[in-house]
């Protein structure tokens, strides 16, 4: 079985688990082979999209690993899953998010962790399987910039905020749970992948939905607020 997995990193730390889910794979068939790429890397050497099924074609599986930076998947993310999406479909896939709200327990399926599921719901792509991981801080190799971003993020949602500090989250245990599940994984996977999916996207629909209506609630009552404002402050200079 070949397995060909790539990932996208902005700190190193989703390449590692990379490496890990390689690892197992081997662990547990001695005969995979896996090829580790750099998704960066991967579209510069396929700006064609017909170039890049024909290399993903050489692999029975597919992986693709990414983390968060500030909320968000890099567009390369976005463009890969995008351009891929028929190719992906027709596949046994498997997709991991790596990102600090999945240090939370209850933040650690692409159901509940909001950053999977919004791009899961935005995404045509149904992976068979789907993992998400916490990833690791290390405050001392950030920029200034980056890691008083995150000290405040972190501040802000109950995490660590020593800039001294480096640590890893992830579960390897989960790690390892994902990696059995893509390593048994097959093409009759598919059909619930795909229905689990739509599911998903339902789920981020609606959580979008209460959003927009959230923010105009909040709008229309700042606004009234406004116009009671200004109606006294005319009130009183008139008065």
């Amino acid at each position: 079985m070949k397995y060909l997995i790539l990932f996208y990193t902005t700190d190193g730390h989703t390449k590692v688990v990379a490496e890990a889910i390689a690892e197992e794979i081997r662990t547990k068939d001695a005969a995979a082979e896996c090829t580790i790429e750099d998704l960066k890397v991967f579209m510069k050497r396929h700006p064609q999209t017909a170039e890049g099924i024909a290399d993903m074609k050489q692999y029975d599986k597919v992986i693709l690993g990414a983390s968060v930076r500030y909320g968000y998947f890099a567009q390369e993310v976005h463009q890969f899953t995008q351009r891929y999406t028929a190719y992906l479909n027709s596949v046994t896939t498997g997709f991991f998010s790596v990102n600090m709200v999945a240090r939370k327990p209850n933040k650690r399926t692409p159901e509940t962790n909001p950053y999977t599921r919004k791009f899961l719901g935005s995404c045509p792509w149904r992976p068979t399987k789907i993992g998400v991981f916490a990833g690791a801080l290390y405050y001392p190799r950030y920029s200034s910039f980056d890691r008083n971003m995150t000290r405040f993020i972190m501040k802000m949602t109950g995490g660590d905020t020593d800039p001294l500090l480096e640590k890893v989250y992830t579960d390897w245990d989960s790690v390892k749970a994902f990696t059995g599940e893509v390593v048994a994984m097959t093409a009759a996977d598919i059909p619930a992948a795909q229905a689990r999916g739509a599911e998903i996207a339902k789920a981020a629909a609606a959580v979008e939905r209460r959003r927009r209506l959230f923010r105009l609630s909040f709008l229309g009552v700042a606004a009234g607020v406004a116009a009671v404002t200004m109606a006294l402050r005319r009130r009183k200079l008139t008065s």
